[in-house]
């Protein structure tokens, strides 16, 4: 305890926890979650501010990141600044979950760049592939981690709008099963989601071509491989029930192959028609699940809005609540270059978002425009 006793203050760090950093970084959080998306599977007018606001939280979110670790690196960063770039990420992750989906489900539409998208979710796959491990890090040294361990014990963190240590055990244990919980989500929805529409298109394709010589019904070939893998599993499992672990591992693989033909079978009944094109069958699927896509929608809103507001008051509460043991000779509410370029970049979509308000009265252009084309159509 006696190291707790020289600690002579934080340096300041205006980079991650400057001014401008947290204007940025708090409205685009409180954009994120409180504009309103057009309806599932249209576009509106807010759709490209959406896009927008996602891209700049991932691309900023990038930066803060990889700049706390660098300075991790060059072991100039603390423990105090290190958590609070771990609540703003793991708070950008939450929200990316809903941004994520939005454009999962709008990959496919002809307007979209495919291309853009892929790199957007790509660099957002990166910057949950650094954090996760850099976060454990933090976490893991806790009171030995940083430039300044000294000073650890006496750094705050703010759970529920109570002030409790950050060098506590439970908060340790806590921000684990946060980061596994971001972790799990975000590949889920990113990678699972991307993989299994290929696969299901995939499936759609092959099923396509033998549905007219298959009696099975629709997906009926890939049951029956299912079970046709299933029944030699089996039998090698049986013939080496001998051998230590070989026999269990193929008997476990063999009641998974059956438990997944019989999804397969289940799932085929989604098709009434055998006959239905791989366009049908996705618009039929989709059919059956818009309502319940819907209500997750507004879930995801609703609750990304609690979610982003408590996040900015609780970032702002721990920089309050750490500012006692910031050096005096070093400031991080400074208005240099840095700051005054962080909240100049935001400012194209906050115009953006008041274009969007100011317009929310008017005529869309093609309603206009369909309405204008009418009669010349019926004079040619």
């Amino acid at each position: 305890m006696a190291s707790t006793t020289c600690c002579s203050g934080i340096v300041g760090n205006s980079d991650l926890v400057g001014i401008g950093t947290r204007v940025n970084l708090y409205v685009t959080i409180l954009l994120s979650a409180i504009v309103l998306p057009p309806p599932e599977g249209e576009e509106g007018p807010t759709t490209d501010l959406l896009d927008d606001l996602f891209a700049n939280s991932i691309f900023y979110g990038l930066a803060v990141l990889i700049t706390a670790v660098v300075q991790t690196i060059q072991k100039q960063l603390d423990l105090y600044h290190a958590l609070f770039v771990t609540q703003v990420l793991i708070c950008l992750v939450l929200l990316h979950l809903y941004g994520a989906k939005r454009y999962i489900t709008r990959r496919d539409e002809e307007r979209v760049s495919k291309f853009k998208m892929n790199i957007t979710l790509a660099f957002q796959v990166l910057q949950v592939i650094i954090l996760i491990p850099w976060a454990l890090y933090v976490w893991i040294k806790d009171s030995r981690f940083g430039s300044q361990p000294e000073c650890n014990h006496f750094v705050k963190y703010v759970f529920f709008f109570v002030t409790v240590r950050a060098t506590v055990g439970w908060l340790r244990i806590l921000a684990f099963v946060g980061l596994a919980a971001c972790a799990v989500g975000l590949v889920f929805v990113l990678v699972m989601a991307l993989k299994l529409q290929k696969l299901i298109e995939d499936i759609f394709r092959r099923e396509s071509q033998a549905s007219a010589e298959n009696p099975s019904g629709p997906l009926g070939f890939v049951s029956d491989a299912l079970d046709g893998v299933s029944r030699r599993l089996r039998s090698a499992s049986d013939g080496l029930a001998g051998v230590p672990l070989v026999g269990p591992v193929l008997g476990l693989y063999a009641t998974a192959a059956a438990a997944s033909g019989t999804v397969v079978k289940a799932f085929s009944k989604l098709f009434p028609d055998p006959n239905m094109g791989v366009k049908q069958k996705l618009k039929h699927l989709k059919a059956k699940w818009e309502k319940r896509i819907k209500r997750v929608g507004r879930v995801f809103w609703v609750s990304s809005i609690l979610a982003a507001i408590y996040s900015v008051v609780t970032m702002e509460l721990i920089v309050h609540r750490n500012h006692p043991i910031i050096r005096k000779d070093t400031s991080e509410n400074e208005w240099a270059f840095g700051q005054i370029a962080s909240v100049i970049l935001i400012l194209p979509i906050v115009i953006d978002v008041l274009a969007v308000w100011f317009k929310r009265d008017e005529p869309s252009d093609t309603a206009s425009g369909s309405s204008s084309t009418r009669p010349s159509e019926k004079q040619g």
